[in-house]
């Protein structure tokens, strides 16, 4: 009886050796989780804005507002020169600098607009977005969401004629004319010496050189 009783036990905990062992075996890997990507801090900077910058706020008729503050998730916290109100959660692709360049146009560059009667501007904020915020200087109005086709340059030089050359305009009369300008698809802006009238969209084949 005691043999058999023995046998019993041995067996038993056999039984639960394998048991135990068969829970200790390892399952398959957890998936990793995504890596972490924090924002582009930079000290108290957040990609090209720091705080202390003076930026324009795109969504807000572009007023100025200062950055006081750069906050953990990436946006920012601006106070809006005009009436001294704080406000946050503003993100990169609202505020455009007031500094540096891009597209071969500067901050402080004056250029004509050729959507609005090739009035001159000067630009004073460069959006995330590739376009420029103007102030025209005819009644300082400021606007944004200008594209660099938008602009003319006032200098430089097209196929055949330069800034400050004169020619004879074959479509007006052969009235004379002086270029001002250099559109960004190479067309020439034109000063008309009679009138001071000033228009765009001309090219190479409407003009004649004063020699």
């Amino acid at each position: 009886m005691k043999r058999y009783f023995s046998l019993i036990s041995v067996f038993a905990i056999l039984v639960a050796a394998q048991f135990s062992s068969a829970q200790l075996v390892p399952g398959p890997p957890s998936p990793k989780p995504p890596p972490y990507n924090p924002p582009a801090y930079h000290g108290s900077c957040l990609y090209e804005i720091c705080e202390g910058d003076t930026v324009i706020n795109v969504l807000r008729d572009y007023r100025k507002a200062v950055v006081v503050a750069i906050e953990n998730k990436g946006t920012f916290i601006l106070r809006f020169l005009d009436t001294g109100g704080i406000g946050g959660n503003w993100g990169r692709a609202d505020l455009a600098v007031m500094r540096g360049c891009q597209n071969r146009v500067c901050i402080g560059d004056r250029l004509f607009n050729t959507k609005r009667d090739y009035r001159m501007t000067q630009v004073v904020g460069l959006a995330s977005n590739g376009t420029f915020v103007l102030q025209f200087l005819d009644n300082n109005g400021v606007g944004g969401n200008w594209a660099i086709s938008d602009l003319a340059f006032p200098y430089g030089c097209g196929r055949q004629f330069c800034v400050g050359n004169l020619a004879f305009n074959i479509k007006r009369n052969y009235r004379q004319v002086q270029i001002v300008g250099i559109e960004y698809n190479g067309n020439y802006v034109l000063r008309f010496l009679d009138t001071n009238g000033i228009g765009g969209n001309w090219n190479d084949a409407d003009l004649v050189r004063v020699n």
